[in-house]
């Protein structure tokens, strides 16, 4: 399904921008987006091809992430794909603003179930945008609750660290790799990784990606789903690392 609209407003098509902040725009993003069952892709001009490339990579791991942490998503995601990196930073989309609005990889740009995301002409990077970008999302819906009612009377406010949410997002969306174990065991040698709670970064993001690998290694992958549920009901990581393994 497709539909034409001009992103010069500061609404459109139920995405909300933040009021009150504003990019200056060299050009006009003339969008188009792609339904499927369960998301939707938008893109500009030129960018069909990749916008259908993120759409299977989304649709794959959707399921893989909400089969990992037993928790379907309640409500549609949304992706808003840039063809280039130039065109990301001059957008008015996606502006930090609103307390639920984060990055993540030092440039997406996740608000709810709103992805902004651009592609470098690398597609493993696009991949791992997108794959990091939906188990985000499907993380922070268990952690915070997908309803109405959750959200109007739960306190989302878990003060988590990096590594455990970073960490978990690089678990889900690829467990381990050659080049991973490397780059870990690079740094565990020279000592960067010896205090975790410390890190932060990419550092923090890849510690925390080995220790979700070895807990579903040593205890099975459904542990995580568990550790996450008592997170959210006990609002205590620690107690539930304590209470499952």
């Amino acid at each position: 399904m497709f539909a034409t609209i001009n992103v010069n407003g500061q609404f459109y098509n139920g995405l909300q921008m933040s009021f009150g902040k504003s990019r200056i725009q060299y050009n006009t993003f003339h969008w188009t987006y792609l339904r499927y069952d369960r998301f939707d892709v938008y893109y500009y001009q030129e960018g069909q091809e990749v916008a259908r490339y993120v759409a299977r990579i989304a649709d794959k791991k959707l399921s893989d992430a909400e089969e990992l942490f037993y928790n379907p998503l309640d409500g549609r995601m949304i992706f808003i794909v840039y063809s280039r990196l130039t065109d990301f930073r001059q957008s008015n989309i996606g502006l930090v603003g609103f307390s639920d609005e984060y990055n993540i990889g030092g440039t997406t740009t996740i608000s709810d179930n709103k992805v902004s995301i651009y592609f470098d002409g690398n597609l493993d990077h696009l991949k791992k945008q997108v794959s990091e970008a939906v188990a985000s999302v499907v993380i922070q819906s268990l952690l915070t609750g997908s309803t109405l009612r959750d959200k109007l009377t739960g306190d989302s406010g878990i003060d988590l660290p990096p590594w455990f949410e970073k960490g978990l997002e690089k678990y889900s969306a690829q467990e381990w790799s050659v080049e991973t174990d490397a780059v870990f065991k690079n740094g565990f040698l020279v000592g960067r990784f010896h205090r975790l709670a410390s890190l932060t970064g990419e550092d923090a993001a890849i510690a925390g990606q080995s220790f979700w690998f070895f807990v579903a290694r040593t205890y099975g992958k459904g542990t995580i789903s568990d550790i996450l549920y008592l997170t959210r009901v006990t609002r205590d990581f620690n107690q539930a690392f304590y209470q499952v393994l």
